[in-house]
């Protein structure tokens, strides 16, 4: 077998001979500029020497548990002596009870998905941009202290042509003139794997006596706010996890506990401080799920200048209210992802109306007991005051301030974002420009919550 520099580098590994599920790989592939090669079995894989980060194999058919497992079991052991530390997904036929899905990803593996997951949902899309394309975490030019060595490499990303450049490597420093050109971009990124000595440095240096210190403070604290909930995320949606109802109530407190954390967090730094917090861009590219922290976040920042009495559950709902994209049909959530909402047919807009059920639906499944508060937040965050909003069509009469308060988040962030290949837009014009746009229109939000808005922002 050949050297480690010698071998194919490829994202996504496909281990399977049937055609319409090695086309569904390669088209997502595809869409998101993965490097990808298919071999009909192990044999073929073996023989080319090839190393992934992410390898899809398909399991025989079996009715027996044990039989399943051992083919995983073998499977998995093979493709690791070949490319160690590959992200390993099995695929199976038919759905499995949970019991066995639990029991074969004892085989080590990291997820176990059935084919028809692979073909009605967009959890093969939410996986591969997690693993692939999510590998880097935003950080800001404030986390970095001029002089002293930093412990992660550092990147800089360049959104118009799709790459990221390290321009320092772990163990060297930022001088005080190179902070004050990074300034001008503002953001910058590290290997996710890097989170905890980002976050060990970050302790140094975070007296909260100080406002420089304060504001470090709560980066960390936005940082373990965002690796949480990404964990989070996978749990809930994995069938291959399974939570007991002590450890369904176990995991509602962490969210809670969560929640207030940021809120406090953010509460000390003032609002002014805030765009220095949150991050600013989406790496996944998968859609607005990966932006859930942030979103939370403006919640936290914008209730908290209108002085909303109940922000905690506004923004825990935040958090899950877009969950339920994972469980869209693929062909839903790419019109998503390029602007092509109005394209939808009759049934792919029913599906997207229809999406807030799901997000609770995965909350519920795993047992987690969400107040009669957060489910009616969740349910009407996305209608519009004019009832051309989803998934009731109610009025203005029928939307809360907190379901309001959630939607603006939502839109103003979507608004806002930094994406590959687009130009990076200001924040505080974004702002006042949506606020201008909504109360000449009256279309998404009642006169008397624009109105607010505009006193405190526009």
């Amino acid at each position: 077998m050949g050297s480690s520099d010698s071998k194919r580098q490829y994202d996504m590994g496909i281990l399977s001979s049937e055609e319409k599920l090695v086309r569904r790989i390669q088209d997502v592939c595809m869409e998101f500029d993965y490097s990808a090669q298919t071999w009909k079995n192990i044999d073929e894989f073996m023989e080319s020497e090839s190393e992934c980060r992410l390898v899809l194999f398909q399991l025989a058919d079996s009715s027996d548990k044990q039989e399943l497992s051992k083919q995983a079991l073998e499977m998995a052991q093979v493709i690791s002596q070949q490319t160690s530390g590959a992200y390993l997904i099995a695929i199976t036929n038919k759905s499995l009870p949970r019991d066995d899905m639990v029991f074969l990803r004892k085989s080590g593996l990291d997820i176990v998905a059935n084919l028809e997951d692979f073909f009605e949902t967009s959890k093969l899309e939410f996986i591969a941009t997690q693993v692939l394309r999510a590998t880097y975490v935003p950080i800001k030019e404030s986390d970095l202290i001029p002089g002293v060595p930093i412990a992660f490499d550092l990147f800089h990303l360049m959104p118009m042509s799709n790459k990221f450049l390290r321009i320092v490597r772990s163990g060297g420093t930022v001088s005080d003139s190179k902070l004050q050109k990074m300034r001008e971009i503002g953001e910058f990124y590290i290997f996710r794997g890097d989170l905890e000595n980002y976050s060990r440095y970050i302790a140094k240096f975070s007296d909260s006596s100080t406002k420089e210190g304060a504001l470090r403070a709560c980066r960390g604290k936005f940082m373990e706010f965002y690796k949480k909930f990404t964990d989070l995320v996978g749990i809930l949606t994995d069938p291959s996890q399974f939570i007991s109802y002590e450890a369904g109530r176990k995991l509602l407190e962490d969210c809670n506990a969560m929640v207030k954390d940021l809120a406090e967090s953010l509460g000390k730094i003032g609002v002014g401080d805030v765009w220095d917090v949150i991050n600013n861009s989406v790496i996944g590219d998968f859609g607005s799920l990966e932006r859930s922290t942030a979103i939370a976040a403006y919640v936290a920042y914008f209730g908290m200048k209108m002085r909303y009495h109940d922000i905690e559950n506004v923004i825990f709902a935040a958090l899950i209210c877009d969950l339920g994209l994972i469980y869209l049909p693929p062909q839903v959530t790419k019109k998503i992802r390029h602007n092509q909402v109005d394209e939808f047919n009759a049934e792919e807009l029913d599906y997207y109306r229809r999406y807030p059920f799901k997000s609770l639906d995965v909350i519920l499944r795993q047992k987690l007991p969400v107040s009669p508060e957060i489910k009616d937040i969740v349910m009407k965050c996305h209608e519009k005051s004019d009832g051309s909003g989803f998934p009731s069509g109610l009025s203005s009469s029928g939307i809360s301030k907190a379901s309001q308060l959630l939607g603006f988040c939502w839109s103003f962030d979507q608004k806002t974002i930094l994406r590959m290949g687009k130009k990076r837009l200001n924040r505080e014009v974004a702002l006042k420009e949506i606020i201008a746009e909504e109360l000449s229109s009256l279309k998404s939000f009642t006169p008397a919550f624009l109105l607010e808005f505009k006193r405190h922002f526009g």
